[in-house]
């Protein structure tokens, strides 16, 4: 095994207003006041990472109330929660395109696994991303047609608690006296709690790393055990790959990743943010983020890069047209089972003298529903994708990343589901928070942001007059 194939990473909780943070260190005991915590990951090449019950930053009672929880949702009754079934027979899940999501949640329903729960679910692809789900939600609300339940990123699940649309889920977990919420994983129920309340149950989340082909690297005179780990290390390397006609792109993030993930992780990386600390503020003119587009611009320039989006990205590096991917660590299986070389993965690199930081993108269950008996047939079946069945079928789509049970809960079931069995080196994790912008534009803010980006990359802006362009565009949507 190459050292390359086993990541060590510090993950940074830092605590922002309404997002995570707060709810963590509230759940903790402690001031709700902005600060990080670091927590030790290791992500293993068998395309999973899994968290220690052990490590809980937030913990939940025997009969799986959330604590400390103020929540004003009326109770279901245990009658309600035994009668799952709707007055029309079938409650909507919207669900993403992404395959790591829709394959398993399919599967469930083909298994019959939800019915037996006792639930029958309608699963709605609006095909595309995440952001293709927002779009649909958008249309839905205009409409006045929600859906019971979405599949909605964690960041994205902002957007519909401002707008007031996301209801709770402490009711009906208290309400649930059969599940044990002690069994979930404490640090990826966190990337779920918004303004002090469970209103998105995560159930998969993905970390950036860096692909990259060990052909490539040795066609170039490089050394394939030493990848880039800084951006000084990632230009040099990328120009030299294309110089020796190595491959025909030296390394490449895809530019329409949702709410520009990787450039949030390089942004935390290098220490800033994405508006002033009350949030009323764009700040995309920062020296940092300056810095990290000038970086792009110049590899640009040097034809080391290219605007390429998530698939272009992902089917130029399978076929061996690209030599590094700053990608997901969700694709680990697909990229292994379709590339043709050996595909190794490392840490992705950082802005030059920042200190590495991880931005979890987690997929949340997001309810809509306001309807009790609704509400709990959608509990019915947020259980079954969360559980040992659910999370089986993710791996076996080829996902990478932190599953929803914890690291023993699944290692007890095991005996009956072997492919959840963790490895004796896997450490404990905790999300840290993928940004939303506050209010209901969030959306159109990141669109703003991508737009700049492209251009910025296809060589048609100077980095500097493209975030002005950005932040001036952005301003008058931020919380409106």
């Amino acid at each position: 095994m190459h050292n390359q194939t086993r990541l060590h990473r510090r993950v940074m909780i830092q605590g922002l207003a309404g997002i995570a943070g707060s709810a963590i260190l509230a759940a903790c005991g402690g001031a709700e006041t902005a600060t990080s915590t670091t927590v030790p990951v290791s992500v293993a090449p068998t395309a999973r990472v899994n968290t220690p019950s052990a490590a809980a930053t937030i913990s939940m009672t025997a009969n799986s109330t959330v604590q400390g929880a103020t929540s004003s949702q009326p109770t279901i009754t245990q009658a309600a929660m035994q009668n799952t079934a709707p007055a029309s027979g079938m409650i909507d899940l919207l669900e993403s395109g992404d395959s790591a999501v829709a394959g398993p949640l399919q599967q469930l329903s083909d298994s019959g696994l939800f019915q037996k729960a006792g639930v029958k679910v309608n699963l709605i692809n609006p095909g595309g991303s995440d952001e293709q789900v927002d779009e649909r939600l958008k249309a839905n609300r205009v409409a006045g047609q929600l859906p019971d339940l979405a599949v909605v990123s964690s960041a994205s699940a902002r957007i519909y608690v401002d707008a007031n649309l996301a209801q709770p889920l402490e009711g009906i977990i208290s309400s649930d006296t059969a599940f044990n919420g002690a069994d979930l994983n404490p640090g990826l129920l966190a990337t779920g709690k918004l303004k002090g309340h469970q209103y998105a149950m995560p159930f998969l989340a993905g970390f950036l790393v860096m692909y990259y082909n060990p052909d490539d690297f040795q066609k170039a005179g490089l050394d394939a055990n030493k990848p880039p780990q800084t951006f000084t290390e990632l230009g040099n390397q990328a120009q030299q790959i294309v110089a020796k006609n190595a491959a025909r792109y030296g390394a490449v993030f895809a530019y329409d990743s949702d709410n520009m993930w990787p450039v949030q992780n390089f942004l935390a990386s290098a220490g800033g943010s994405w508006t002033n600390a009350d949030e009323t503020k764009i700040t995309f003119t920062t020296p940092q983020l300056q810095s990290i587009m000038t970086f792009f611009s110049g590899l640009a320039k040097q034809h080391a890069t290219a605007a390429l989006t998530r698939q272009e990205a992902r089917e130029a590096f399978y076929r061996g047209d690209l030599a590094m991917l700053v990608d997901s660590s969700s694709t680990l299986g697909t990229a292994k089972k379709t590339a043709k070389f050996d595909v190794r993965f490392t840490s992705y690199p950082i802005p030059d003298g920042g200190s590495r930081k991880t931005v979890p993108s987690s997929e949340t269950l997001v309810m809509f529903t306001k309807d009790l008996m609704r509400q709990a047939a959608a509990w019915q079946a947020i259980k079954q994708v969360i559980g040992q069945d659910g999370s089986a079928k993710i791996i076996e789509a080829g996902a990478g990343g932190l599953l929803a049970m914890s690291n023993a809960a699944n290692n007890n079931a095991a005996p009956m589901y072997p492919i959840l069995k963790t490895g004796l080196n896997d450490t404990s994790s905790a999300g840290g928070p993928w940004y939303q912008f506050p209010g209901t534009h969030g959306t159109e803010i990141w669109n703003i942001l991508r737009n700049q980006v492209v251009a910025v990359l296809q060589g048609n802006k100077e980095p500097t007059d493209a975030l002005k362009a950005a932040e001036a565009d952005a301003q008058p949507l931020l919380a409106s």
